[in-house]
């Protein structure tokens, strides 16, 4: 049991927030970590 991973629908109840704004939050961690990785390689 993974209990720390959410569904994003599980995050929006639990914060209120619509799906593009979660979608959106997870796509610039994720280019924001590729950037960093580009930088520090």
């Amino acid at each position: 049991m993974n209990s720390a991973k959410y569904t994003q629908r599980e995050l929006r109840i639990k914060f209120g927030m619509p799906l593009a704004v979660i979608n959106k939050i997870l796509k610039n961690r994720d280019s924001l970590k590729q950037m960093g990785l580009r930088t520090n390689a």
